[in-house]
């Protein structure tokens, strides 16, 4: 009898059941499953971002342009001050990102202020280019809905119509 060391390759690999060969297994490298390139998206990511950017405008954090809401009849320097993110503003609205990015006066500008719009109504609609939530009320909806169509905010504009729509009666038409 031979010894394992002395015994033919062939027979050093048989296994000790029955003299079989056990069988290779293939495993498969992870290229052989996962090929080019994957896109992955993180479903919580945007309303994570939203609200952290929500968090730096209510702590005041990196704020880079100040608009100045006026009354009509005053002058400036006698309007309510909104710190903002120019460039939360211009994502989220129309008419400021014609303002900060067409090479307007005011896109270089560290303040900048408006005389078309009432402070709470201008303060609803911030909130609103930083949550994309607005709350509608019969005592704002007809502001906002000026409002909005002034800063051409579509869905709010959209959101105030709807509303009065739905609380139109020949009782409140006059």
């Amino acid at each position: 009898m031979q010894s394992r060391e002395e015994a033919p390759r062939s027979r050093r690999l048989a296994s000790p059941r029955g003299g079989k060969r056990p069988k290779r297994i293939h495993k498969p490298t992870v290229s052989a499953f996962f090929t080019g390139p994957e896109e992955l998206k993180d479903t919580a990511h945007s309303a994570a971002l939203l609200a952290q950017l929500k968090s730096f405008y209510d702590a005041r954090l990196l704020c880079d342009v100040t608009i100045e809401v006026v009354t009509p009849g005053s002058g400036p320097g006698t309007g309510r001050l909104f710190p903002c993110n120019r460039n939360v503003l211009a994502a989220a609205c129309p008419y400021f990102k014609s303002m900060f990015t067409g090479g307007m006066y005011e896109s270089h500008q560290a303040n900048v202020t408006m005389h078309d719009v009432d402070a709470e109504s201008f303060e609803v609609l911030v909130d609103y280019c930083y949550t994309g939530r607005v709350s509608l009320s019969e005592a704002n909806v007809e502001r906002l809905y000026a409002a909005s169509d002034m800063l051409q905010l579509e869905y709010v504009r959209e959101a105030c119509a709807s509303f009065l729509a739905r609380r139109l009666d020949l009782a409140n038409c006059t």
